[in-house]
């Protein structure tokens, strides 16, 4: 992760993942549009190839696909909001901030990728709690923080932390 990513996420305050790890975060939105798509794959074969041969009727098989479209569009939203980055306006040294960053990884068990003046990322391995792990992004500016906690994309896809994430926040700004 280059300063020109930690630029743009500041800039847009938003979380900037690579196209794997974009993956992994939305898996759970792809998964919801499987029953939509063989539906899709039926319609078809009803109107356009004419070579049908199930017995639901067009409106049947879209009163069945509605229900996975909502659902997937809810996961979308959940998963887009999730990358926002928290904006909390501290003013703090670049020493309080990498103690900060090491205590509060030593007291969540954190693994520590990068930690300088002003930029942060560590991530949080599965534990018998329930999440797979997270990963936790915190940008330093001269007024303020921006942080942000989520499922760790690196790890197979998740759609819930089990309260990781707002602890892992939480926690952060006790120290």
């Amino acid at each position: 992760m280059g300063d020109d990513w930690i630029a743009v996420m500041q800039k847009e305050k938003r979380l900037k993942l690579d196209v794997s790890d974009t993956f992994t975060h939305y898996a759970i939105v792809v998964a919801l549009l499987i029953v939509p798509c063989v539906i899709l794959y039926d319609l078809s074969s009803l109107y356009i190839f004419h070579n049908y041969t199930g017995n639901d009727s067009a409106i049947e098989m879209c009163e069945e696909g509605l229900p996975w479209i909502i659902l997937a569009i809810i996961a979308c939203l959940i998963q887009i909001r999730a990358l926002r980055f928290r904006e909390f306006r501290i003013k703090q040294s670049v020493a309080n901030f990498n103690e900060a960053v090491e205590r509060t990884a030593k007291q969540l068990e954190w693994r520590i990728e990068k930690n300088n003046s002003h930029f942060a990322r560590a991530r949080r391995g599965w534990n018998w709690e329930g999440s797979w792990g997270e990963m936790i992004t915190i940008i330093r500016t001269d007024d303020c923080f921006l942080i942000n906690s989520i499922c760790d994309p690196s790890q197979r896809p998740s759609f819930t932390s089990y309260g990781w994430n707002r602890k892992n926040v939480k926690k952060f700004f006790k120290i």
